[in-house]
């Protein structure tokens, strides 16, 4: 079963957040991939301004989104809640 996402439904709550969020993240592997893209963003993060390397700062959120992302897509079948605005 796919979990749809309502682009019209707003969250006005961590009450209302939460179950929201476990049911994106259902699947053991898609958490494993959050922890990974977090864990290599942020290390990706202090060794590029260890090195002082900021023109590569871009790759830090390759390196944090595309493991979720994957695990989204590709593990549990649904789109990344992700709002801009």
């Amino acid at each position: 079963m796919t979990n749809q996402v309502n682009e019209d439904r707003v969250l006005n709550s961590f009450h209302e957040f939460w179950p929201y969020y476990l049911g994106e993240h259902r699947l053991i592997t898609c958490r494993v991939l959050h922890y990974i893209g977090t864990i290599a963003s942020a290390s990706l993060l202090t060794y590029l301004l260890v090195i002082q390397q900021y023109h590569l700062l871009p790759l830090v959120l390759a390196a944090g989104y595309g493991p979720a992302w994957i695990g989204h897509f590709f593990i549990e079948k649904n789109r990344p809640a992700i709002h801009l605005s």
